[in-house]
């Protein structure tokens, strides 16, 4: 099972949110998928929220995608995330 990414970042970039992490040890399998889970405006994190490829450590999602439901945001609330990698071998904990 891969380790937790680390070092995650969310900031805005124009029309997007530019999330980014480092990548994990990948605990012998390569990572063959990123996880992200975005806090919506109950505090609430959605698990199934937005799955990046493997060859980046980082996702744009756009701002629209985070005004609508499930997340219901508003423009300048603070975006709260997490991410965690999957390979063969297994889900890693998500980074803090």
């Amino acid at each position: 099972m891969p380790d937790p990414p680390t070092a995650l970042t969310t900031q805005i970039s124009g029309k997007n949110v530019f999330i980014s992490w480092v990548a994990p040890a990948t605990g012998g399998a390569p990572i063959y998928l990123y996880i992200i889970t975005i806090r919506n405006k109950e505090g609430m994190f959605i698990t199934d929220s937005v799955y990046c490829a493997v060859a980046t450590t980082y996702c744009l999602v756009p701002i629209t995608t985070l005004i609508a439901a499930p997340y219901n945001l508003y423009w300048g609330d603070a975006v709260f995330a997490t991410v965690a990698a999957r390979n063969a071998r297994g889900t890693s904990a998500v980074s803090l």
